[in-house]
């Protein structure tokens, strides 16, 4: 099970985007957090991650593309997200 999550997380193609709210220079407002990235995670996989599964996490706090390395049990993995700037409605 833990090796089908790993296996199904660290497909090449897929990259899972989350949507923060930003300054013009790509700053966030607010870190996007282990549990935001848990929320996706488990919308998105069915997964439920732990905290103690991130391996030297420090909050995100700019735009772009990051790697997440992740540890469950003996086995290691990454998440690729996008962190995208999410537009105010007019």
């Amino acid at each position: 099970e833990k090796l089908r999550f790993l296996n199904q997380i660290n497909l090449e193609s897929e990259v899972y985007v989350i949507r923060a709210k930003s300054n013009g220079d790509g700053h966030l407002f607010a870190g996007v957090d282990k549990q935001s990235i848990k929320d996706l995670i488990k919308e998105k996989t069915g997964y439920q991650l732990l905290d103690h599964s991130f391996v030297d996490f420090k909050a995100i706090k700019t735009l772009g593309e990051h790697k997440i390395s992740i540890q469950i049990g003996d086995s290691t993995g990454i998440i690729k997200l996008s962190i995208q700037s999410q537009t105010q409605p007019s």
